[in-house]
């Protein structure tokens, strides 16, 4: 947008630093109330987006000190600088350099890898420059501080969140959504060897996205899958994955074409323990695989910085395929013992498969589902706390999930309901097996085969059915010994 593109071209655009010197200071230590701030820009422009938009095409039609926007992505943190907040003048009284010296103290900091709009003054100064030659800066600070003529700066007077680097998905409709569904555990499960129950689960993953995130509960809204009893393979390729780990990668890749296969693959992680061979882990083994379990139990990636680590929140559901119980142990939310029917794919074959197969649908289907916010409606939440059949499930047991419409609960929040983890005597009398841990479990599965069937809310039918998956994966890790 060009100056002269702007709806409302008002003096709180062309000069907003003599809106900032006609707001009062505090006298304590002369800053300025940035809420105040922001409700008077407001108040002259209308709306942030009134504000004109700053791109590389129109940067030299703004003069130094113009009001704008920008958006973009934060890619780096720089070290904090050190300035004077306000300068008190001879008659006592103070201004605030504030709007002139960098970022204001109310505003909420941005993290790596955020999408942000930054509304605030421009400035093109040349004669830094020619102070930074003088100074003899050492390179690591010249690279930081460019000349504004290479690289204008920007002092945030409001940093908003940025627009999605994705458009929302279409919603589909029920008929497309069950088709999709089919495919997806059609493919999944041949590449599993018939598997269907695996299948599921695997499905569950593909949906899963980070919905919240509570130290008391965990990472809610997505979850981890150990597939145990696979067959030991030999690392070949370049992600030394075994022929099942090759074929699963295949297979992911197809349907999230964001997946990289790394050994890992990024947005849905996959670990091929299949592949390791009896040994000692050395530092580097030890670190990987704690970083590994950091990210399985809080959806958290530290990123190593040589001299310092930095926590970066993710959202990538970990599936672990191993011969037995995983290196991650309890770290893994939910493990399986793969049961094939049939043969396993080989990748060759799935490869050929793939490149002839349009799955244009499948993915249009995964992204629509993924997006879908999920809640549980009052008269289903009811069921929940009752139980059904073998397994019981009580309410003060549960931890954050949620729930609509639920006036008797006096722990509700914002939408969020919290249960707080009182005694658990009862329901352990049913079954010993039941924990808070194991109920958070059972509750993300039924959120997770709700969204993959295109269902928004929890219905007691589909409560049925998440509590027969469960049964059925129980009796899979827990076989009957046979008379």
């Amino acid at each position: 947008m060009s100056p002269s593109a702007t709806p409302k071209w008002v003096p709180a655009i062309t000069k907003p630093l003599s809106a900032i010197a006609s707001l009062p200071v505090s006298p304590d230590d002369g800053k300025v109330d940035i809420s105040a701030l922001q409700a008077a820009l407001l108040q002259s422009v209308g709306s942030w987006d009134q504000v004109p938009l700053l791109t590389d095409d129109n940067v030299d039609g703004f003069p130094c000190g113009t009001l704008v926007r920008y958006t973009g992505m934060v890619q780096d943190m720089l070290n904090p600088e050190y300035y004077v907040g306000a300068v008190q003048l001879a008659d006592g009284s103070w201004v605030s350099a504030r709007f002139q010296d960098q970022v204001v103290d109310d505003l909420k900091a941005p993290v790596l890898n955020d999408i942000v709009t930054v509304v605030g003054i421009l400035s093109i100064v040349p004669e830094l420059a020619a102070c930074c030659q003088e100074d003899a800066m050492d390179a690591e600070l010249a690279g930081s501080h460019p000349p504004t003529s290479r690289c204008p700066r920007l002092h945030a007077l409001a940093i908003l969140p940025g627009p999605s680097p994705t458009p929302a998905p279409a919603p589909l409709p029920p008929s497309a959504i069950a088709e999709a569904r089919l495919r997806t555990i059609g493919l999944l499960s041949l590449v599993l060897g018939g598997d269907d129950l695996a299948a599921e689960y695997l499905l569950l993953q593909l949906v899963g996205r980070v919905h919240a995130r509570r130290e008391d509960a965990g990472v809610i809204g997505t979850g981890s899958l150990n597939l145990t009893g696979c067959p030991a393979g030999q690392a070949s390729g370049p992600a030394s994955l075994s022929s099942l780990g090759q074929a699963l990668a295949l297979a992911l890749q197809a349907l999230m074409p964001r997946s990289v296969c790394l050994g890992l693959t990024t947005s849905q992680v996959l670990l091929d323990e299949t592949v390791m061979s009896a040994g000692t882990l050395n530092e580097v083994g030890v670190r990987n695989l704690q970083a590994v379990d950091v990210l399985v139990r809080t959806q958290k990636v530290a990123y190593d910085f040589e001299f310092f680590s930095l926590d970066q929140e993710a959202d990538a559901p970990v599936t672990v395929l191993s011969c037995g119980r995983s290196l991650l142990k309890d770290a893994l939310g939910t493990s399986l013992p793969l049961a094939p029917t049939a043969p396993l794919a080989e990748p060759e074959s799935l490869a050929s498969m793939l490149q002839t197969s349009s799955l244009d649908g499948v993915r249009e289907y995964l992204a629509a589902v993924r997006a879908l916010d999920f809640t549980i409606p009052s008269h289903v939440a009811e069921v929940v706390e009752k139980g059904e059949g073998d397994l019981c499930v009580v309410r003060p047991a549960c931890r954050m999930f949620q729930v609509t419409d639920f006036p008797s609960c006096p722990w509700a929040h914002e939408n969020l309901v919290f249960f707080p983890p009182t005694d658990l005597t009862s329901a352990r009398q049913k079954d010993a097996a039941i924990t808070p841990a194991s109920l958070h479990h059972l509750l993300n599965v039924a959120r997770l085969l709700a969204v993959s069937h295109g269902e928004a809310e929890l219905t007691a039918g589909r409560w049925a059915a998440v509590q027969s998956m469960e049964l059925r994966r129980s009796a899979r890790c827990n076989p009957t010994p046979s008379a």
